[in-house]
């Protein structure tokens, strides 16, 4: 059975499967989806475009779609819908996508994450969401016409934040994870110490992430330029390494603009960290900076502790750590350590 965890974000969905005869494989596309004949879609040559289609059971795939950068460029494309992230169809799509673009067919045990505020409400509805679930799905034009038989075998769903503490953190301490995200940004804090314990009491959310960052550089640049400018143009020049966007045979500089978003996002954060843990924060081991914002944020929040821990890939901690938590329970199993 293929084991596969998916961080499905706002902004992007980041997906890893565990090593099976080798490295295990891991995508990311942005959470975006659009009709297949949407207007002003195109493909790009640089990354995988997906055209999926979906049949519900085993009927045939018929249901298709733009996915991540094949529907970045329509007018209608639309990121996940509704406070109930897991459960509705667009999540359903945007992970099938995940779990075909990592070769997944047949039974797999899939592990999800709920941001921490909706954790203990939601779960279970999750976790029931996904039971079971069997779809036929097909990656145009490299699949065949009636695709493949995904059947979600075991669902698993985890906190946020606590995945990145998993993968990520300095275990069998006090760690505050600071998860940057695309909508959002999510204060968990976790003590390792004793077993892993979450502290509600000092967790919470800050309604910003790297969105706010593109979205008023956009509105910046719309306001100069005469012309309206989508946070989306701007978050496409960003990751492709761009410090300038050019228009109409001029250079406009990207990076004043973004570095001082960012430092109103960085305040923002800081200062509900603050107020959730008032002097507890100096009884902290260390901060780790996860999620898109993870790194970029990292010398604008040094103040917050003396331990600032940003991982490599600080976009992934979450998928991996639980991907690491669903090795872990299939491993119990095996041993006969865990239920």
């Amino acid at each position: 059975m293929k084991l596969v965890a998916i961080d499905i974000g706002y902004g992007h969905v980041k997906a890893v499967a565990a090593a099976q005869d080798g490295e295990g494989k891991r995508v990311s596309f942005p959470s975006l989806i659009a009709p297949p004949d949407a207007d002003g879609a195109i493909d790009t040559i640089a990354a995988d475009p997906y055209h999926v289609r979906i049949g519900q059971g085993d009927e045939t795939p018929d249901v298709a779609h733009r996915v991540g950068l094949a529907a970045r460029d329509a007018q209608v494309a639309h990121r996940p819908q509704g406070d109930r992230k897991l459960e509705g169809d667009d999540a359903r799509t945007l992970a099938l996508t995940a779990l075909r673009a990592l070769g997944a067919r047949g039974d797999v045990a899939l592990a999800l994450g709920l941001p921490l505020a909706a954790f203990h409400a939601q779960k279970d509805a999750a976790r029931a969401a996904w039971a079971d679930l069997t779809a036929r799905v097909a990656l145009d034009p490299a699949d065949p016409r009636r695709g493949y038989l995904i059947r979600v075998a075991e669902a698993h769903v985890f906190p946020e934040g606590i995945g990145a503490y998993i993968a990520d953190g300095p275990m069998a301490r006090s760690i505050l994870v600071v998860d940057v995200g695309y909508r959002t940004t999510d204060i968990v804090a976790a003590d390792g110490r004793r077993g892993l314990r979450i502290r509600p009491d000092l967790s919470g959310s800050v309604p910003y992430g790297m969105s706010s960052v593109y979205g008023y550089a956009a509105r910046a640049l719309s306001a100069r330029l005469g012309v309206p400018i989508s946070p989306n143009t701007v978050e496409a020049h960003v990751q492709g390494g761009a410090a300038e966007l050019r228009y109409d045979g001029r250079d406009v500089g990207l990076r004043a603009l973004l570095d001082e978003a960012a430092g109103f996002l960085a305040e923002a954060i800081e200062a509900e960290i603050r107020r959730l843990l008032g002097t507890e924060r100096g009884f902290l081991d260390a901060v780790l900076l996860t999620g898109g914002g993870g790194q970029a944020l990292r010398d604008r929040l040094a103040g917050l502790h003396g331990e600032i821990v940003v991982p490599d890939d600080p976009m992934f901690s979450n998928a991996r750590g639980y991907l690491a938590m669903l090795e872990r329970a299939f491993g119990d199993r095996a041993t006969g350590a865990g239920p």
